[in-house]
């Protein structure tokens, strides 16, 4: 079943960097269930797997960085300097480095009563993971704010759900789509 339950449910390999009570920097790894995710994290010879439930996370977010290789860079103004001398140093130096994109994910989740941040060492699965982490956000129950209305009847005020909705949507842990469906639907629009 481990084979196949690898196929049916992607894991990503990433490298811990820290943001969890009683875990240090470790290689570890990251798998999405159906209704959950596991980040297995190594500590000493043994893995130790903490459960994200969708409503564990509390932000999710992603980044990306561009900066400059300074070998290239180094590279390129050597070259150029060699050829062309001193004009050729100053151009060789602003050309030689490509610039490249560092996906950098943002991910705070609820663990041992508080927010965490977790960090995680950039990486080409990087994007994967936080569609992973999205596609659970969208499973997340939203609480509704529920006023006495009577005793015997309740009622859900919409402008306390949409401003929770709001402020998911600044997050950045809705879409825009997903906020407007919400809202219209507590609006009954």
């Amino acid at each position: 079943m481990g084979f196949f339950d690898a196929i049916k449910f992607p894991t990503y390999t990433i490298k811990y960097e820290g943001g969890l009570p009683d875990f240090k920097p470790a290689p570890g790894a990251i798998q999405f269930k159906e209704d959950h995710a596991e980040l297995k994290i190594m500590v000493g010879f043994s893995r130790k797997t903490v459960i994200i439930n969708p409503d564990d996370i509390v932000e999710v977010g992603l980044n990306q960085e561009t900066y400059r290789s300074a070998g290239k860079a180094a590279a390129g103004a050597i070259v150029g300097g060699l050829l062309t001398g001193g004009i050729g140093l100053l151009a060789g130096a602003a050309l030689g480095g490509k610039r490249r994109k560092e996906n950098q994910l943002h991910l705070v989740i609820k663990y041992m009563n508080q927010d965490c941040e977790v960090f995680i060492s950039p990486n080409n699965d990087i994007p994967k993971i936080y569609a992973g982490l999205k596609t659970l956000v969208a499973k997340q129950s939203v609480q509704p704010v529920i006023e006495k209305v009577s005793s015997d009847r309740t009622h859900v005020d919409p402008s306390s759900e949409i401003e929770k909705l709001y402020d998911l949507l600044q997050k950045g842990i809705l879409t825009q789509e997903e906020f407007d469906t919400k809202k219209k639907l507590l609006l009954g629009i």
